[in-house]
């Protein structure tokens, strides 16, 4: 047994790994080491989420640092039989609506990072994702930000109407809308499906 203080409280830890039984729950340590983990394997996630909001690679790298924080200092909150990615999606969603709210409209010109600029096989496949990613900054925010969670992310319908606090109809409402948005912003065929 090893004595410790975690938090101002005194704690038996065993060498196995569990606490004894004076630890308050909050404070148990092999699911919070785990949970560190598994945020640390979200952070390329975290981040192409966070500049498709913020449009600013250093507002977004500030928002990745918030919600980290968030969950780390709320991970008595996350239910480890849910998943982890939505959980985190939905506190970095809402930090940047909370901090929308209190700024002033600003210059929001975005660059792709290199690290989020995906290898292209040919010099024109890279043109091909600028140019969606500038067709996605002209379509309502609203529309690519759904997009971005089902498409780029892989969530289905209900888990981003969860991170988005909608309904799922909604979801696809502009799932629809903002595809139709951008096949026309590209120059696509507009009846193909």
């Amino acid at each position: 047994m090893v004595p410790a203080r975690l938090g101002g409280h005194a704690a038996t830890v065993y060498i196995s790994g569990q606490i004894g039984p004076s630890v308050p729950t909050r404070y148990r340590w092999p699911p919070m080491i785990a949970l560190r983990d598994s945020i640390v394997d979200e952070i390329p996630h975290l981040r192409r989420y966070a500049l498709r909001l913020a449009h600013d690679a250093d507002a977004a790298e500030d928002l990745v640092q918030d919600c980290i924080e968030r969950a780390l200092r709320r991970e008595h909150q996350w239910d480890p039989a849910t998943r982890l990615r939505p959980w985190l999606f939905r506190i970095e969603h809402n930090l940047y609506v909370s901090a929308r709210r209190r700024r002033t409209p600003e210059n929001r010109g975005a660059r792709l990072p290199a690290d989020l600029v995906a290898p292209a096989s040919t010099p024109e496949a890279g043109l091909d994702l600028l140019a969606v990613h500038r067709a996605l900054r002209r379509i309502p925010p609203e529309q690519a930000e759904t997009l971005q969670l089902v498409t780029l992310h892989g969530l289905d319908y209900r888990t981003a109407a969860d991170i988005l606090g909608i309904p799922i109809g909604t979801v696809r409402s502009r799932i629809s809308r903002g595809r139709a948005a951008l096949r026309g912003l590209l120059g696509m065929d507009t009846t193909a499906a």
